[in-house]
């Protein structure tokens, strides 16, 4: 997998959740999160995107029945990231 295969899991990830911006912060504050993380992508910031997806992966933890999708993305993108810090 490659950089540009995660730029497009953040961007699946971001447009997944822009439909239920209306339930609540928490969405609100995904969308960001994915906005920033794909700056740090954007910007070759590796080893600051690896933690930062790292943290949104554990923030989903609990929510991973519910957003299956969204957690396998972040995983992935978390993958990717990973291989390219060590």
């Amino acid at each position: 997998m490659s950089i540009d295969e995660a730029l497009k899991l953040i961007e699946d990830s971001k447009n997944f959740l822009e439909p239920y911006k209306m339930y609540g912060k928490m969405i609100s504050d995904g969308i960001v999160q994915l906005d920033e993380l794909k700056r740090l992508v954007d910007e070759k910031a590796y080893e600051d995107a690896c933690r930062m997806s790292s943290g949104m992966c554990e923030q989903l933890a609990g929510y991973r029945s519910f957003v299956p999708k969204l957690a396998e993305n972040l995983k992935k993108v978390n993958e990717i990231l990973e291989k390219l810090t060590v």
